[in-house]
């Protein structure tokens, strides 16, 4: 079978801090050992520093989580993770020892926020399952893979090229885009359009005390809303809650009752 692994995984993300932009970082599946693990496996900058990490590590840069458990690291932004495995490459006869297992998931309604695209990332913003060009293998002999997920993705493979490891642009690429407002999640409250409705942690005037010493803001921390409801209540109109009952406002209404 003469076909291709991914053995490198590449993540940008914006950290969200204003004197410092980026977060950078590969996994290598070179790097790791013959025990399906590594001590430098996965490396980058953030703000700027060089970070090395490896079995056991964790990172946080702004709104960017790194966790390496064992051969598997997650890279979590707002809402969405992404995590790479390393698997050996099983009956090898040339080549990589080892390769990757890419995965993306995106939490509550994030991907309606964000839509987004990419070779995967697109499956996220469509509601039908995506079928296109499949190789059929023979039952025995050599075989060259040929298919490139052609009918499954818009335009072709080459669309989705980029000019280094760490860029974005590419023919759809969204990672600069703005997040639609018609987008933002209702659940049955209102969204950011109503009036009165504030992220009072963003507004100095408000003087509240933030949730936990490295909150950067309610967007940075969009992804959090579903676990903190003090987020739900002083970050309503990013997480969406316009118009939802708060804690007081409960317990005054069960009061009266």
């Amino acid at each position: 079978m003469n076909g291709t692994f991914v053995t490198e995984a590449h993540v940008v993300a914006h950290t969200g801090r204003e004197w410092a932009q980026w977060a950078n970082f590969s996994y290598w599946a070179s790097e790791l050992e013959e025990n399906n693990w590594g001590w430098r496996n996965v490396n980058g900058t953030c703000d700027g520093f060089y970070i090395q990490l490896g079995r056991g590590g964790y990172k946080k840069c702004g709104a960017l989580t790194i966790k390496v458990n064992m051969a598997t690291a997650s890279f979590s932004c707002r809402g969405w993770t992404v995590q790479v495995s390393g698997r050996p490459v099983y009956n090898r006869i040339a080549g990589p020892h080892h390769r990757l297992d890419i995965g993306f998931a995106a939490e509550g309604s994030q991907s309606t926020r964000d839509l987004p695209h990419g070779i995967v990332g697109q499956s996220f913003s469509s509601m039908e399952p995506r079928g296109g060009k499949l190789d059929v293998y023979p039952e025995e002999g050599e075989y060259t893979t040929s298919a490139m997920a052609e009918g499954a993705i818009d335009g072709s493979a080459a669309s989705y090229e980029v000019s280094s490891p760490f860029a974005t642009a590419f023919a759809f690429s969204r990672f600069d885009a703005p997040v639609p407002v018609e987008q933002l999640p209702s659940s049955g409250a209102a969204t950011a359009s109503v009036d009165g409705c504030v992220d009072e942690y963003d507004d100095p005037a408000a003087a509240l005390e933030r949730p936990w010493p490295d909150f950067l803001s309610c967007a940075e921390e969009v992804a959090e809303c579903s676990k903190h409801p003090s987020l739900q209540q002083h970050c309503a109109k990013t997480c969406g809650a316009c118009g939802t009952p708060s804690q007081g406002q409960q317990l005054s209404a069960a009061a009266r009752e």
